[in-house]
C-alpha cells in the first residue's frame, strides 16, 4: 500500500547552506493511520476518557454502561445528549460513573452507570430518540463513549386507555389495550382510566408459584398477571369507582402486579368478579387457593429491595382470595381503600 503519493520540494537560501521544505500529501488510508493515533496520544498524556453505552432498554426508558478515566481512578461524570453530539445535541442527564462492574478488566472496577429516565427530558413524547454519551475526565476532559447514536423509546407522559384500543364495556377483554397503554407510559408518566368497566382475562406475566397444595397443580406453576407495571413512578389513575377493572368470568390470575418501584394506583376499583369464577367440586364444596380459580391476590406484588408502592382511595370488591398486599415490601402504603363483600 502507498501512503505518498506525492511530494513537493522548495528550496530556500539559509545562512548554513540550503534548506529544503517538503510538503507531502497522503492517501486516505494513511490519513486513517494518523487520525487513529491521536485517541493513544491523548490516552498516554491522560487526556482520553474509556468507556461503552452498553444498554439503551425501552420498556425501562433505561441506559447503561461504563467510563472510566485511564489516567485516575476516581469516579468521572457521564453526560448524555440526545439526538445530536456534545455539540448539536441536547443534554438530557449527567450522573456519575461510580457503579460496580465486575466485567471490567481493571483492578478498579467502580466505574458502571445506570440511569432510568424519569419525567420530562424530552424524551417522553412518544418518539424514537438517538442517545450519545460522553464523560469528563478529572482533567477535565470530554470525549465520547462507544456505542453511542443508540435509539431509546420512551413512551409518553400520559396514556389513555382508550387510545389504545380499550372498551371498558363490560364485554370485551381490554388486557390487551390497557397493557399496551401501560408499557407506552414513561417512568413517572399517567396511565388513565376513564369509567367503564375494563374485563382483564390475559395474562401479561407470571408471579411468584403456587407452592404446596392438595389440587394435583405443580407447586411451582407460577400465577398469571392480567396487568404488569414494570417501569418506575407509574400512577394508574381512574375517575373513582367507576373505573373498573374486573376479572373475566373464567380468568386465573391477578388483576394487577406492581413490578416497578413507586406504583400508585389511585382512584380506581378492582373486582374479583367472585360470583362468576366460583367453582365447586364434585361435592359442592367451594375449591380454596389455589385451586378452582383462586389466586393469591387481585393486586400483587414483590418489593423487598424496592418498595414504596401505593393504593391510594380504591376500591377493592368481590374477590375470592386477597384483596391486595405486597410481599414483605417496605413503604408499601394503603390509604382511603374500601373493601367491598366477598360473594361467598
Amino acid at each position: 500500500m502507498r501512503s505518498v503519493v506525492g511530494a513537493v520540494v522548495s528550496p530556500e537560501q539559509t545562512m548554513n547552506g540550503l534548506k529544503i521544505t517538503v510538503t507531502l500529501r497522503f492517501s486516505a488510508p494513511c490519513l486513517l493511520l494518523f487520525l487513529g493515533i491521536g485517541p493513544f496520544i491523548q490516552s498516554t498524556n491522560g487526556q482520553a476518557v474509556q468507556g461503552t453505552l452498553d444498554l439503551v432498554i425501552n420498556a425501562t426508558c433505561e441506559v447503561a454502561g461504563w467510563a472510566r478515566d485511564p489516567q485516575n481512578a476516581m469516579p468521572i461524570n457521564v453526560t448524555i445528549y440526545r439526538d445530536g453530539d456534545n455539540l448539536s445535541g441536547t443534554p438530557v442527564a449527567t450522573f456519575p460513573a461510580n457503579q460496580l462492574r465486575s466485567d471490567l478488566p481493571f483492578p478498579d472496577q467502580n466505574h458502571g452507570f445506570d440511569h432510568i429516565f424519569i419525567g420530562d427530558a424530552g424524551l417522553s413524547d412518544g418518539n424514537d430518540h438517538a442517545l450519545y454519551a460522553y464523560a469528563t475526565s478529572n482533567a477535565g476532559v470530554v470525549g465520547p463513549l462507544d456505542g453511542n447514536g443508540a435509539v431509546l423509546h420512551c413512551g409518553v407522559l400520559n396514556a389513555v386507555v382508550t387510545s389504545y384500543g380499550a372498551t371498558g364495556d363490560g364485554v370485551t377483554d381490554d388486557s390487551d389495550a390497557i397493557q399496551r397503554a401501560i408499557d407506552d407510559t414513561a417512568p413517572g408518566g399517567t396511565v388513565v382510566i376513564p369509567s367503564g368497566t375494563y374485563i382483564i382475562a390475559t395474562s401479561h406475566g407470571t408471579y411468584a408459584s403456587y407452592g404446596a397444595n392438595s389440587c394435583g397443580i405443580d407447586p411451582n406453576t407460577p400465577q398469571d398477571l392480567g396487568l404488569n407495571i414494570t417501569k418506575t413512578n407509574i400512577t394508574l389513575l381512574g375517575e373513582g369507582r367507576s373505573s373498573i377493572l374486573m376479572l373475566g368470568p373464567s380468568a386465573k390470575m391477578v388483576i394487577l402486579n406492581m413490578a416497578g418501584p413507586n406504583a400508585l394506583l389511585k382512584e380506581l376499583a378492582f373486582d374479583g368478579n367472585g360470583a362468576n369464577r366460583l367453582r365447586r367440586d364434585a361435592n359442592g364444596q367451594i375449591l380454596n387457593w389455589p385451586c378452582g380459580l383462586i389466586v393469591a391476590g387481585l393486586i400483587t406484588g414483590d418489593q423487598r429491595t424496592i418498595g414504596s408502592c401505593t393504593i391510594y382511595d380504591c376500591e377493592i370488591r368481590n374477590a375470592l382470595e386477597d384483596g391486595g398486599g405486597m410481599f414483605l415490601s417496605p413503604n408499601f402504603t394503603v390509604m382511603n381503600e374500601y373493601t367491598g363483600q366477598s360473594p361467598v
